[in-house]
């Protein structure tokens, strides 16, 4: 399951709080010191409990839990609900929301990655499967041998 591991990777790290020097998690802000918000906002928005990477998660574990009947959890984590999500996988993709479910964890994985690591993921120009930029070449060499 690479797609939930990527998110719980990626929003392991997350800290709201800025570093030195107009630095947010090794990449430059273009915004100077005196203007810039004390927090990173990208990262409030992503830990925020009614909006963030727990919630998405609690939201189809909740989703998976009502479906096969199971009792609702109490002690709710990233890791946790990311877990549950897991192990029902094959059971959820043979639901009829599964497809908003893989867009929804699709979306959340590529803004982590973007946050963390600077690099967006975008759709293949030639297939449409999502890919990250800076692995364009290596995973998506067929695509650019074909448009070639």
């Amino acid at each position: 399951m690479s797609l939930l591991g990527d998110i719980l990777a990626d929003s392991a790290g997350l800290t709201p709080q800025r570093g030195e020097r107009g630095m947010v998690e090794g990449r430059r802000t273009s915004t100077p010191l005196s203007r810039r918000a004390p927090a990173d906002l990208d990262v409030l928005v992503l830990t925020d409990p009614r909006t963030g990477v727990l919630a998405v998660l609690s939201y189809w574990a909740g989703r998976i839990r009502w479906g096969k009947g199971i009792p609702a959890s109490t002690g709710r984590s990233i890791t946790t609900e990311s877990a549950f999500i897991t192990r029902h996988w094959d059971w959820a993709m043979r639901q009829p929301w599964a497809g908003d479910m893989l867009v929804e964890l699709e979306t959340l994985a590529s803004k982590l990655h973007e946050h963390r690591y600077g690099v967006a993921v975008r759709p293949c120009p030639v297939c449409g499967e999502p890919v990250r930029l800076d692995r364009f070449v290596t995973e998506h060499r067929e695509c650019l041998d074909t448009r070639l």
